[in-house]
Formats: C-alpha cells, structure tokens, sequence
C-alpha cells in the first residue's frame, strides 16, 4: 500500500497533475490508499463498498474545490497557479459533481440492503448533506476550503451533527 500511494503521488507530480478531470481521479485515489492503509493497520478488512465510496465523496469535494478556484478566477481575476485550470468547464465540474452524488446514493442504497437497513436515516442526511453543499457552493468560490465552509455554514453544520447522532444512535 505505501508503494501504491508513493506510486500514485509520483504520477501526480511526474505530469498526471496537468491533466484536466484525471488529476481529480489521481488524487482521489490517494485518499483510497490511505484508508486502506488505515484499515490494515487496525486489522480490519476494507470492503470495497467503502473504498468506492471513499472515492466517490474524495472526487466529488475535489471537483468542487477546482470549480471553486474557477469561480475565484472569474469573481477576482484571479490568477492560478494551477496550470490545470485553464482547462476545465464549470458546466463539466458541476454535471460530474451531480452525477457523482448520484452515483453515491446508488452505492448507499447497495450497503443499506447488504449491510443494515437502519442506516437509511444516515444515508437520507448525507445525501441532503451533499446536494445541500452543492447547491450552496456551486456558484461561488467557497468550494475552494470546503472544511472552512463546512464549518462556518450553519445548516451544513447541524446537519454534520445530525449525521454523526443518527449514526451513534444505530450503532450504540
């Protein structure tokens, strides 16, 4: 696994990292490695349900914080120093970013009737959670520190903590 992610991070920086919607997936990935490495370490087996679904969340903040920096770019002329940029579409990012929502419910619905079907209260809030996200930052630059915004934004936040009982509930 550390061979993946040192793999991983030497094809971002070798040249993968200035390829337009790829260098999303590239460092996507890398979230991946690390909790699969978090996993083994604890000696727990990761399940691929998990992984998919680590990767799909990663990609999705991901896009949203280049569309972020574009809608930065076009608010401030700002001017980015990631070269990348200059080739990406908003209307692309936020057709991904939808479909990735999307593509993560599907996976939800899999793990709930596989693994506990109690989770559908946690599945409903998080994917409110996402689409709520989307909405709110879609047109602005505040993707681009998406914990900052998380953070600061009431709603997003009470919902974080809705998650997080609903999920202690289902599971104590």
């Amino acid at each position: 696994s550390l061979l993946s992610y040192l793999f991983i991070a030497l094809s971002y920086n070798l040249g993968l990292k200035r390829i337009p919607y790829i260098e999303t997936i590239i460092v996507a990935l890398g979230y991946i490695v690390r909790a699969d490495c978090g996993s083994k370490t604890i000696n727990v087996e990761s399940s691929t349900l998990m992984l998919l679904s680590i990767f799909i969340i990663a990609n999705f903040f991901i896009q949203l914080k280049r569309l972020g920096e574009l809608n930065l770019g076009t608010q401030n002329k700002f001017i980015s120093s990631r070269y990348v940029l200059k080739f990406y579409k908003k209307n692309i990012i936020k057709f991904i970013s939808f479909f990735l929502i999307l593509f993560q419910a599907i996976i939800f619905i899999i793990y709930i009737y596989i693994v506990n079907y109690k989770l559908i209260l946690c599945f409903s809030f998080i994917l409110f959670f996402l689409y709520k996200y989307y909405l709110l930052i879609k047109n602005n630059s505040n993707g681009e520190k998406p914990i900052g915004f998380i953070l600061s934004n009431k709603t997003l936040l009470n919902l974080s903590l809705v998650i997080l009982l609903s999920s202690l509930i289902i599971y104590l």
